[in-house]
């Protein structure tokens, strides 16, 4: 199956098809996206940023200026470029090695492929993987369905075992995961790329 079949006609963005203040590093992203192909897909699992500015959490402006806030302390943060989320609100970027998610518990970046056309046929290759399909209708089998502006985060964060699980997942608003969980992907961070004191 094709990921661009399940598109959510629902969702209807307001596109103005301003690229002027967008720098892609990938013009068959550019394409993508000019073309309209942001929304939701995967059963709203899996969310493309488009270029309007009418919604805050379908901006793709909005969207790196909050990843840049949040993560600064990353290396090259300034030329990462966020185009999309899975279920979770890890973000896929264009870095300087291709296309990659950014793992908003940990802000550790997975590579996922070398450019956007072989990330279309990476998430079409394990679209459960990539976007968090299945355990979001699993999820919404106990509970109601996600507004557009909202994730699933832990109760128990990933980091700290907690499971991928429906019961031990909750709603919220894109912006307080980013902020719940780029506090742990600080920390985490810090662990990892502190100077022991000797």
């Amino acid at each position: 199956m094709n990921f661009l079949e399940t598109k959510n006609t629902n969702f209807l963005s307001p596109s103005n098809g301003d690229t002027k203040s967008v720098t892609f590093s990938d013009s068959d992203l550019e394409t993508f996206l000019v073309n309209s192909h942001d929304g939701y897909y995967l059963n709203d699992s899996l969310h493309i940023f488009g270029l309007n500015k009418a919604d805050d959490f379908h901006d793709i402006n909005k969207r790196n200026e909050i990843i840049k806030q949040y993560f600064s302390y990353l290396d090259d943060i300034d030329s990462m470029f966020v185009f999309g989320e899975d279920i979770y609100t890890n973000h896929f970027i264009c870095y300087r090695d291709g296309i990659g998610s950014l793992f908003i518990e940990t802000g550790e970046i997975e590579h996922i492929a070398d450019d956007f056309k072989q990330w279309q046929v990476m998430i079409n290759s394990d679209p459960n993987y990539f976007s968090g399909a299945a355990i979001l209708k699993d999820w919404e089998k106990e509970n109601s369905k996600l507004d557009y502006n909202e994730r699933l985060t832990p109760k128990i964060p990933f980091v700290s075992g907690g499971d991928i699980k429906p019961n031990n997942l909750y709603r919220s608003h894109f912006e307080r995961v980013i902020d719940i969980q780029s506090d742990i992907a600080c920390s985490v961070h810090s662990l990892f790329h502190s100077k022991p004191n000797i």
